[in-house]
């Protein structure tokens, strides 16, 4: 997921992935670790506040459905939304695409078919 220039930083239960230029992407990468939700939303916020116009969230360590890290996801969704910022939530397993869908909050996510 690293692109070059691209720095990576390490935070409990996530790596941020950035760089000074704000058109390059943000990239954070969930893990199921507790307490990494809240730390989820600050780190999105923070982008935002700082001017990322594209911020991906790597799912590929969540491997079961957490109903409160949805709701971050969600929200995190809508705080984008709402100041013009391309947020793109990459690498879900099928089966929590599918959940995800089933709840009918794919189009909230912004997820492709």
């Amino acid at each position: 997921m690293r692109s070059p220039g691209m720095v990576a930083a390490c935070l409990p239960g996530m790596i941020s992935i950035a760089s000074q230029d704000p058109s390059v992407a943000y990239a954070l990468e969930v893990r199921g670790e507790p307490g990494t939700r809240r730390l989820l939303r600050e780190n999105v916020r923070t982008a935002v506040a700082s001017g990322r116009q594209r911020i991906v969230i790597d799912c590929a360590e969540w491997s079961e459905l957490d109903l409160p890290l949805l709701s971050i996801l969600v929200q995190c969704a809508r705080e984008c939304g709402s100041r013009g910022v391309e947020l793109e939530i990459a690498n879900l397993s099928l089966h929590i695409r599918a959940s995800i869908e089933a709840l009918r909050l794919d189009h909230q996510l912004g997820l492709r078919h």
